[in-house]
């Protein structure tokens, strides 16, 4: 108990009492010495456990804790994109429609889907741009199904595929020339 500095004796003194003369000392002890060590022991760590179980249970407040808030979509717009135009113009094509698409397995394999023009004009070499993957998600190939497409009028196009274990037809791209 170097480190007590000045206290070491004293401290030692209270602790160990008078020097014993008796070889069964330790057995011997009063009650009152016992109870001594055992404070001296057991004192600092009830003062350590209650502590932990304050800190554990949040029975002690902690000013300015809690979830951070969630931020906004602009926010996160603007940390990962610092430099993005906001008056930026996506041109999309609305004049070709995918209404339906599916994949017929049979005596051939084919790919079906079902078209809308919503313009008011004809559209005479159109595509549907389709990719095809397998039950796993794995893609297979891809496959482009020509349609020609009255102006405001819906048509089924039907077209046969190699792919014969392709599960899933995902729509890439609508070209309507």
């Amino acid at each position: 108990m170097k480190w007590l500095g000045p206290l070491e004796r004293p401290l030692e003194k209270f602790l160990n009492g008078p020097a014993p003369s008796d070889p069964l000392y330790l057995s011997n002890r009063p009650l009152k010495q016992r109870l001594k060590l055992a404070a001296v022991i057991i004192v600092p760590c009830l003062v350590v456990a209650v502590g932990l179980l304050m800190a554990l249970s949040n029975r002690i407040p902690v000013t300015g804790a809690g979830p951070a808030p969630e931020p906004t979509p602009n926010e996160v717009t603007q940390k990962i994109l610092p430099h993005l135009d906001r008056n930026i113009k996506i041109d999309v094509n609305r004049d070709l429609e995918v209404m339906e698409i599916h994949i017929e397995h049979g005596a051939e394999t084919s790919l079906v889907c079902t078209v809308r023009n919503n313009s008011g004009k004809d559209i005479p070499t159109g595509g549907v741009v389709v990719d095809l993957t397998d039950s796993s998600g794995s893609q297979l190939g891809g496959v482009t199904i020509p349609v020609n497409v009255a102006a405001r009028s819906t048509k089924k196009v039907q077209m046969p595929i190699k792919q014969s274990n392709a599960v899933f037809a995902l729509v890439r791209e609508l070209q309507a020339h």
